[in-house]
């Protein structure tokens, strides 16, 4: 007798709860609060905040902010000055730009490449409204609102500049002291301080509004007032700036980790409020309307006091999101991605509910994670700026294992053997779980930022420098081999993945694979641009991320590959990883999103247009982990209309009884989840 012949036609998913078909993207969200560059107070009471991503406003001083319409052309948004008649000017990357209308249109009024800088703002003269904007060595002044400017001064390095209410000019003149004009920059003298300040830098100048001035030395913060009276209030800490002036003319400034007030009428200084955001040298200002002050410390972002500094209220959500840099999932199903917050330091955030909000909590040093990475043992490795780290409570609390400058990568082997690569120091190997770890000989001095295995359990690893090639270990990282193919146009690989018998090369000129177990290496014809990471899907697909196409997607063979969904809208992915139920989450320079395609019951067996088959066959597929029951249908017409049979079953995998001989069979699998 013969046996039957089984095609495997088609796999979909139908769930009750109504879970996302498809390949879509869906924004998830993300932690918010984007870098703020500085905030004002228009005189309305609503709050302005420039940032990488433009102009953003708040009507309520609370957590509701709009985005103003600033064209992307005029780039990153950098000051911002609010004049007398109304309008907001501000210092843009690509020029000064305008709002007529409280920050929301503005249009280009400057794109004299000379006149946009990070560090310093436009101020407005009280007498007679015009404008005066410095850049280096050079004071400018506008008399026409800003179109066209001229250089009034020019000497050394201008590190502070202020005017004050009476239209008085300062300037803080690197070792040459502090200048001052009383007639509209056209003649500067210097201030008569009892002092000499020509060996230090001076900055963040503040008018005291009695006709003094606060300013900041390399190490001291000074009240001059009076005539040729000076107090200092702060000695000895470089961290320690002033942030802002009240009204009557008391300086804020940081103390330690501290917000202090010291006072104009008795010179003396008291402690006001010592919030968690008040650390080392992140603080920038402080912005006062009324009794509510706005505080901007960088990294940190904006927080909120309407008691005159003594509580703080966090003022970030909503303002943007945070440029994501990495993503685990642990095996509760929390989220943990850490965010780039600028420079060496970053955040750590979590999420119990599927991103839709999130809590901070940092680990020491406020680093940022390059890579973070679940053990075998269920525990978490973390590398980043400031070396490696791990946690035992699923992202709670971290403790720093190895001190590095920056550890750039993680890679965990299939012996569960952890590889990290680190600034100029080579290859660290831990062998118990990222408690302790060692260096391998012959390579300290190179920086390693990319690992893989293949197939056959060799282990593979990228310098950073792409003329070095890349190495091999054949003995779990004990000694090490470098290989130089020619093959590879650029030398330098993002990430290694093992598929059966093949090796795949991650780099800047797209995809390369080798059969040889690394020595020899092709290009993947249809992929150009270039690839910086790797992952395996649940149905044993490959995904890549690219930053020119998103999210890539093997189909039928390592060889064809294709878009992952619409949806992330050019944004640059930086990270994926699945959770227990093979959602994928890609975390982006601009938020987080989820696509559910791989949530569908994937065929195992058997395989496709299989034959031959025993009349008792079982089919298999893989689990669904939100699923309650699965329906199989099964059925010798293609549109399952005739001759169907359905058979119920709470387990991936069922048994079928009494095929016909010589025909062929069509089957569907439904994944239900009921709550």
């Amino acid at each position: 007798m013969k046996n039957s012949k089984l095609l495997l036609f088609i796999l979909f998913l139908i769930l009750v709860a109504d879970l996302t078909q498809g390949q879509t993207w869906e924004f998830v969200g993300g932690p918010q609060g984007i870098y703020p560059n500085d905030q004002i107070f228009l005189k309305d009471g609503r709050i302005l905040c420039s940032t990488e991503e433009g102009v953003f406003i708040s009507d309520d001083s609370e957590e509701n902010w709009t985005k103003g319409n600033v064209s992307k052309d005029f780039g990153a948004v950098y000051s911002l000055t609010e004049r007398k008649n109304g309008e907001i000017i501000a210092i843009a990357r690509n020029g000064i730009i305008k709002s007529f209308d409280k920050g929301i249109n503005w249009s280009l009024v400057s794109n004299n490449s000379s006149l946009n800088d990070y560090g310093v703002r436009i101020f407005e003269s009280p007498i007679d409204s015009s404008l005066y904007f410095n850049k280096g060595k050079i004071l400018y002044k506008s008399n026409d609102d800003g179109y066209n400017w001229e250089s009034i001064w020019t000497g050394e390095i201008i590190d502070g500049f202020t005017i004050n209410d009476s239209g008085w000019i300062y300037l803080g003149v690197r070792y040459r002291n502090i200048k001052i004009s009383k007639d509209n920059g056209t003649t500067f003298k210097r201030l008569p301080i009892p002092y000499d300040f020509s060996n230090t830098t001076i900055s963040l100048l503040y008018p005291d509004k009695h006709g003094g001035l606060y300013f900041k030395t390399d190490n001291e913060i000074i009240h001059f007032y009076k005539k040729y009276n000076f107090f200092l209030i702060r000695n000895y800490h470089w961290t320690d700036i002033p942030l802002g002036v009240t009204s009557n003319g008391d300086l804020i400034f940081k103390y330690d980790n501290c917000i202090a007030l010291y006072e104009y009428t008795t010179k003396q200084t008291r402690t006001l409020s010592c919030p968690g955001f008040v650390k080392d040298q992140f603080a920038k200002n402080v912005v006062i309307f009324g009794n509510t002050w706005i505080a901007n410390f960088k990294y940190f972002g904006l927080y909120i006091s309407y008691n005159g500094g003594r509580t703080w209220k966090d003022l970030n959500t909503g303002l943007a999101y945070k440029q994501s840099i990495a993503i685990e999932i642990t095996d509760n199903d929390k989220l943990l991605v850490s965010t780039f917050d600028g420079g060496f330091w970053g955040s750590l955030y979590s999420s119990n509910d599927d991103g839709k909000t999130w809590l901070r909590k940092n680990p020491p040093l406020d680093p940022v994670f390059n890579e973070i990475v679940r053990l075998n043992n269920g525990n978490l490795v973390a590398a980043g700026s400031y070396g490696i780290y791990t946690s035992k409570n699923e992202g709670v609390d971290w403790k720093r294992k190895i001190n590095f400058d920056i550890a750039s990568s993680l890679f965990v082997s299939k012996n569960g053997i952890v590889y990290s690569g680190n600034n100029s120091k080579g290859i660290w190997i831990s062998r118990d779980n990222a408690n302790t770890w060692s260096s391998t000989s012959g390579i300290e001095d190179r920086y390693f930022s990319a690992f893989g295995e293949s197939s056959e359990g060799r282990i593979f690893a990228s310098s950073w420098y792409n003329d070095e090639g890349f190495y091999y270990s054949d003995n779990e990282g004990i000694s090490w081999s470098l290989v130089t193919p020619s093959e590879l146009s650029y030398r330098r690989i993002y990430d290694f993945i093992g598929k059966d018998d093949t090796l795949l090369a991650a780099t800047p000129n797209g995809i390369y694979y080798s059969i040889d177990n690394g020595i020899e290496w092709n290009k993947i014809s249809n992929i150009h641009n270039s690839c910086e990471k790797f992952s395996d899907a649940p149905n044993n697909e490959l995904i890549a991320i690219s930053p020119g196409n998103g999210v890539l997607r093997s189909t039928n063979s390592i060889s064809k590959w294709e878009s992952l969904g619409e949806g992330l809208n050019n944004r640059k992915v930086l990270d994926i990883c699945f959770d227990k139920n093979n959602r994928l989450f890609a975390v982006t320079d601009s938020g987080i999103f989820r696509n559910d395609y791989y949530l569908n019951p994937f065929l195992i067996s058997p395989v496709y247009a299989a034959d031959k088959q025993p009349f008792n066959i079982e089919l298999l597929w893989n689990g669904v982990n939100i699923a309650n029951y699965y329906e199989v249908i099964l059925s010798p017409d293609s549109s399952f209309n005739t001759n169907t049979r359905i058979i119920s079953t709470p387990t991936n995998s069922v048994v079928v009884n009494s095929l016909t001989p010589n025909t062929t069979y069509y089957w569907q699998v439904k994944a239900f989840t009921v709550k």
